[in-house]
């Protein structure tokens, strides 16, 4: 009894410390010590009362080391999981509470013990993960995120002129520009491509977000700013349509658009190249200070990721 109210006051000295770390698997390493150091003294306490009773110790240990070498032998997985235990307490590769993906199971880490790690899905189910599975498995910690990417296409229709394509595209980045929930460092904003049904703008950016709710809010509020920018601009997103063109109705001549001769053509195709006049090159916005950001010492990471 001495000896377990001794634990008790080192187990609650360890666990006030721990308390103070940022980290959370102290607080779950602290029951596990706990209940190792209770069933050390125990072991060696029945030992002593044996050897009291004139009981043959050193045959008794002899003959559990080998018992203990079959026993080791059939519970290699119990094992290895005990090893996998020790190394995520060592290493830490995630804490409890963080948002993690590992060998097929995604959720928030619950409990670390030494045999399994327990993870809360985001079906509000509890799957237990053998430790000795995430000693070789790659783990993706979605928590220790600095930064959540964001990444749409917006179509808008193709009745939209390069003028307000143009504003559109700007407004963006100065939406961007203008929430201080937003990466200000790195952000893509560019009239990406002409779709099927629709022109495409890809807007590429990342939120400081602490969780996936934090996240949703910025992303809420992010695209209602871009539904009012558009609503001012009086630019149409896109959805699929299809357009018939009636080629000839009876008793009613074609009326065929009036195209330039060769001559006509050649002007206009030489006023969109070097020196013309019509082009709208990429050095003349419409507003100034709104251009993508993309000297980013992550840059390189971030467009793989």
């Amino acid at each position: 009894m001495v000896a377990y109210r001794a634990i008790d006051i080192g187990v609650a000295v360890l666990a006030r410390r721990a308390s103070e770390t940022e980290t959370m698997l102290d607080d779950s390493l602290v029951p596990l010590l706990r209940t190792s150091m209770r069933l050390f003294v125990t072991a060696v306490g029945i030992l002593f009362v044996l050897q009291n009773l004139d009981v043959n110790v050193s045959s008794l240990v002899a003959g559990l080391g080998l018992g203990g070498l079959a026993i080791a032998l059939a519970a290699q997985d119990t094992v290895r999981n005990v090893l996998g235990g020790a190394t995520i307490f060592a290493d830490k590769p995630f804490e409890v509470g963080d948002w993690v993906v590992v060998d097929g199971v995604e959720g928030t880490v619950e409990t670390v013990g030494f045999r399994s790690t327990r993870v809360r899905t985001f079906y509000n189910s509890l799957v237990s993960v053998p430790n000795g599975n995430l000693m070789n498995a790659g783990i993706d910690n979605m928590g220790q995120r600095r930064w959540r990417r964001y990444k749409t296409t917006l179509g808008v229709g193709y009745h939209t002129t390069p003028d307000q394509m143009q504003a559109f595209v700007e407004g963006i980045r100065a939406i961007i520009q203008a929430s201080p929930g937003m990466r200000q460092d790195y952000y893509i904003v560019e009239f990406h491509g002409f779709g099927s049904t629709s022109l495409d703008v890809l807007v590429y950016c990342f939120m400081d977000a602490a969780d996936w709710n934090e996240e949703l809010r910025t992303r809420h509020v992010l695209n209602l700013d871009i539904m009012r920018l558009a609503e001012a601009l009086q630019v149409d997103f896109a959805f699929p349509t299809q357009t018939v063109h009636i080629a000839e109705m009876p008793g009613q001549s074609q009326k065929l658009p009036d195209v330039p001769d060769r001559a006509g053509l050649r002007e206009i195709v030489n006023s969109f190249g070097p020196g013309g006049k019509r082009g709208q090159r990429i050095d003349q916005p419409i507003t100034t200070g709104h251009e993508s950001v993309l000297e980013s010492p992550y840059a390189q990471a971030d467009e793989g990721s």
